[in-house]
């Protein structure tokens, strides 16, 4: 794919500005399906190799995104969901001696189709568990130059969104 201009982050400001043009290539595979039973499976992986048209890397593009998921869907209502995400090196700035570190997060969810007659839709209770392992992972990372009160002159530094903690969540959902 080639773009004629790319929009980049500009931290300092936090708006984007346009910048030249660009190149994107690459692969995405995905798949899901019965397995055998109640067992499913669902995932995709993507390589992509984007650049700017001379050579310099785009900001925050990953080379590689994978996802996966078991799924087994059991006879009495209840669905179990084992999942993972991972996001791999990325430049944080265009002459690529700055990167974002890989991360991989598991997340798990219950859920529990209640065996009740409704005029429309159903009603679920589910339970689910964002990033089972406690894994530290940052959500959103940048490279930018800032200056704190008591810096006497701006410097390049990272500057990141600390990814969740292992949280749970429950409830009651009603799909109509």
């Amino acid at each position: 794919m080639d773009i004629k201009s790319e929009l980049v982050f500009v931290g300092d400001e936090g708006t984007t500005e346009i910048r030249g043009a660009t190149r994107r290539q690459g692969v995405e595979v995905a798949a899901r399906g019965q397995v055998w039973g109640p067992l499913y499976v669902n995932g995709s992986f993507t390589w992509t190799h984007a650049e700017f048209r001379n050579g310099d890397a785009i900001p925050l593009a990953p080379e590689y995104i994978a996802y996966g998921a078991v799924i087994l869907k059991w006879p009495e209502g209840l669905t179990s969901q084992l999942q993972a995400t991972y996001m791999g090196v990325r430049p944080l700035i265009e002459d690529r001696s700055i990167k974002a570190p890989s991360w991989i997060t598991f997340d798990l969810s219950e859920r529990y189709l209640i065996p009740m007659r409704l005029p429309h839709g159903r009603m679920e209770v589910f339970l689910y568990v964002q990033n089972l392992l406690n894994m530290e992972w940052e959500q959103a990372i940048f490279a930018f130059e800032s200056r704190l009160r008591n810096e006497p002159a701006a410097v390049n530094d990272i500057h990141f969104v600390p990814g969740n903690p292992r949280t749970f969540l429950g409830g009651l959902a009603y799909y109509f």
